[in-house]
């Protein structure tokens, strides 16, 4: 379906198989929401916090925001990886439209915000991807720090309670390795991670004893691998 005129789509992918484009196992395991959150710290801006919001079925999300003047191209990575934009000429998937047995589901039915002007103005200027240098976190206990740790909880234990057969555990075990990494830096404790994922993997069906020793060997691994303030890792 052909997007309406005067919005803007912002696709958070997930990877598929291999990792696309030689990004990083790190941006791999942050999806494209998380580096979607990173991009917002970088340029000290809050998270979108309500827009129109889509989950698709690959785990991903799209959110929409209202176009505020000027032409905005398509892009595939120019925000950063697994993040693709659907502006002029581009389309979206709707949300009740159907792959296979999963849908496109409404998560957020809110107006679309107005697209935030520091994105526009990325997406005019045709600007690069950031530098690896700049994808670092806020130093624990501050409140961007704390801020993006929360919301990478939240998305995370989304994406595992919605998970279906076949894709649970491995999304429990990449949701694992990516708060371990936030743990890991000293942004999340880690009673409260495993509490969380237990719970969503609980509401996606899988056996308690599964689920808790896929959340370990996941955040084992992130642990051995954290992100945080002093370089990328």
């Amino acid at each position: 379906m052909r997007s309406p005129s005067g919005l803007v789509v912002i696709d958070l992918d997930v990877p598929h198989g291999t990792r696309p484009g030689g990004i990083s196992e790190d941006e791999a395991a942050a999806g494209g929401t998380g580096t979607f959150a990173q991009l917002c710290q970088r340029y000290g801006e809050p998270y979108p916090p309500v827009t129109f919001g889509v989950d698709t079925p690959s785990g991903g999300s799209h959110l929409y925001f209202a176009a505020a003047g000027g032409r905005l191209r398509n892009s595939a990575g120019l925000l950063g990886p697994l993040i693709d934009v659907r502006a002029d000429g581009g389309y979206v998937v709707a949300p009740g439209s159907r792959t296979g047995q999963r849908a496109y589901t409404v998560r957020d039915g809110s107006p679309p915000m107005p697209l935030p002007p520091w994105i526009a103005a990325l997406l005019q200027g045709g600007a690069a991807t950031m530098p690896a240098s700049a994808r670092r976190l806020p130093v624990p206990g501050c409140a961007q720090g704390t801020a993006y740790a929360l919301a990478a909880l939240r998305e995370e234990t989304r994406r595992v309670g919605a998970a279906q057969p076949g894709t649970r555990n491995d999304t429990l075990n990449r949701a694992g390795f990516s708060l371990g990494q936030l743990v890991a830096a000293g942004l999340l404790p880690r009673a409260a991670v495993v509490t969380a994922l237990a719970s969503a993997a609980a509401r996606a069906g899988l056996p308690e004893g599964e689920a808790r020793r896929t959340i370990g060997s996941g955040m084992d691994a992130g642990a051995r691998k954290p992100r945080g303030s002093g370089g990328a890792s």
